[in-house]
Order: C-alpha cells, then structure tokens, then sequence
C-alpha cells in the first residue's frame, strides 16, 4: 500500500479569499495510470479540512482515474476516512501532529510495516516512522516546472 500525503508532495493549492486554485506536480497522471494500470494499492492521508480534501479529490479526479483505498482528513482530534466510517484518533508528540504508520493498522487489516509506505514532503512525518516505510520526497510549488520527483519515484515502483 502507497499512502500519499497530498499538499506540497501531490499538488500545491493556492487560496485567494474563497478561491482555491491547484497546480498538479508534474507527472502526477502518469503516476496514478501506472499505480492504476497494475493495481497497485494506494490511499491519501492528508491534514486538510474534510471540505478542503473533497474538493482536492473531485479536481484530481477531473484529470485521472482515482482508486483509493481510502481517503483520511482531519476533523479536530481526529483522521475521517472519507470512504468509509473509520475514525483514527490524532497522534501527537511535542504537540505537532504525526502521521504514525502503526496508528491505521487497527482499522485497515490488511496494512502492516511490510506491505505499507507512506510518501510525504513533511520531515516530521518521515522522522515519526521506520526508515524502510517512508519516501521523503522533496516539497513542491508551480513555480518548479521541471520538477521530476514523481517521475523519479515511479521508476523506484
């Protein structure tokens, strides 16, 4: 199972006023063609608002086929999958909110260390987990048009 974060490792959004505008890091449609072409396994794990994560997944789905196998955002002291009721307490440590790997396997049997890698921009993220279950990938912004990260990780598939 892939688990992508979404803001800065996916996309970066752009909000002016009530306006969000996104920009798509490049090679992000070949990337969910290759993951859905082979029927890799992959989910979003974001700490966007329930509202902010819909609207990121219904402009993504505009522009590839999405297949997750599950969708978590935030709400207060909680991770909501947006596909199913599952709801994951929030872990914190120094008061920065991690995502911790082990803290979904209670509710998705069918994770474990060895079949699960989360990939994120955030160092907290990536310190907060086992070395062999994280991808740090470098954050991204539009205005880095030649950016080949994605590309980059599709070849290490």
């Amino acid at each position: 199972m892939i688990i992508f974060d979404i803001d800065l490792t996916l996309i970066q959004s752009i909000i002016d006023g009530k306006q969000v505008h996104i920009n798509n890091r490049p090679y992000i449609k070949e990337l969910f063609i290759y993951l859905n072409h082979y029927n890799i396994d992959y989910a979003f794990w974001s700490l966007g608002s329930i509202e902010y994560i819909k609207y990121v997944m219904n402009h993504l789905s505009e522009i590839i086929i999405l297949k997750p196998f599950f969708i978590l955002t935030k709400k207060d002291n909680l991770y909501i999958d947006l596909l199913s009721p599952i709801q994951i307490p929030i872990i914190k440590i120094n008061n920065i909110e991690i995502k911790k790997i082990y803290s979904l396997f209670p509710f998705y049997n069918n994770l474990t260390f060895e079949n699960t890698i989360l990939i994120d921009d955030n160092i907290h993220h990536i310190l907060g987990n086992p070395y062999k279950n994280v991808y740090h990938i470098k954050p991204w912004c539009k205005e880095e048009i030649h950016d080949r990260e994605l590309e980059i990780l599709l070849r290490r598939i």
